[in-house]
């Protein structure tokens, strides 16, 4: 699964330096493809971020709507709504998520909820029992620990 994305990274990089006729990488603004509201949060506008999420994923029924509320509740938790955040992180958990995911999402509504303590147990599941490809997820709880009672975004980041 992990190669199959790098392999799908590759060929839309070298689709694009063919698009753009250069071989420098192009920076993601460059990039015709990319969703507006990456670019809107890579700006800190995180609700107008969350607002055009909303937007694509009630008018294309294709989207994967887990992934999308997921995003939803990051952009309102960077802006620090957590109740919005909370609302919409809950609804990317569903009956067919691994328990990695689970946990993962369990911990960062925990660090949201000001429960350290849930957070922490969070923490210690995926970081005893992750699968590659969730590693970088580890991490973000870990951080969250470390910096916890600090705003989501700084202690998302770890920039203060």
């Amino acid at each position: 699964m992990k190669m199959k994305k790098i392999c799908s990274s590759i060929f839309s990089l070298v689709f694009v330096m063919l698009i753009y006729g250069n071989t420098s990488f192009p920076s993601y603004a460059e990039i015709p493809f990319q969703e507006k509201w990456k670019t809107l949060a890579q700006n800190k506008q995180y609700l107008e971020a969350a607002s055009e999420l909303l937007y694509l994923m009630h008018s294309d029924d294709t989207r994967k709507k887990t992934v999308d509320f997921w995003n939803i509740g990051q952009m309102y938790a960077m802006a620090n709504q957590y109740d919005k955040a909370i609302f919409y992180m809950k609804k990317s958990i569903t009956d067919y998520s691994d328990k990695q995911w689970t946990w993962y999402c369990k911990g960062t509504i925990a660090f949201l909820e000001n429960d350290k303590q849930k957070l922490a147990l969070y923490a210690t599941d995926l970081s005893e029992d992750h699968d590659d490809y969730y590693a970088p997820n580890v991490e973000i709880l870990n951080m969250l620990l470390k910096n916890f009672g600090k705003p989501y975004e700084q202690a998302y980041t770890g920039k203060y």
